[in-house]
């Protein structure tokens, strides 16, 4: 009995292993996106921002840059990575749609609301 449990033990911690690595992998995967995109707009603006139609940005793109931050926060990823959450909101709304959809679920795994 104590090898069975002792196996359950070891299946269930390399399953919580792998689920970590994954969360880590897309949300560094996501920030990479957003930080790639920055380089090739203008330079973030905080207050007043718009996305690239000239559109206030209050949408999806104004939702994942403020769920992007918390993630930063939570994770103390840094001032550039936080450059790069606000760079989001420079984006057009179709753009922002998928990294948005990423940036709730690894909030979720981190224990982070981005609702």
């Amino acid at each position: 009995m104590g090898l069975g449990c002792g196996g359950l033990f070891l299946l269930s911690s390399i399953g919580a292993g792998v689920a970590f690595y994954m969360a880590k992998k897309a949300t560094d995967d996501a920030f990479a996106a957003v930080s790639a995109a920055a380089a090739q707009g203008s330079p973030p603006s905080a207050d007043g921002a718009t996305d690239s139609s000239g559109a206030p940005a209050n949408g999806s793109c104004a939702k994942a840059a403020d769920c992007c931050r918390k993630i930063i926060v939570k994770s103390n990823a840094g001032a550039q990575a936080e450059a790069g959450c606000l760079a989001m909101k420079q984006l057009t709304e179709a753009t922002c749609e998928q990294p948005l959809q990423t940036y709730r679920q690894s909030a979720k795994l981190l224990g982070v609301s981005c609702d």
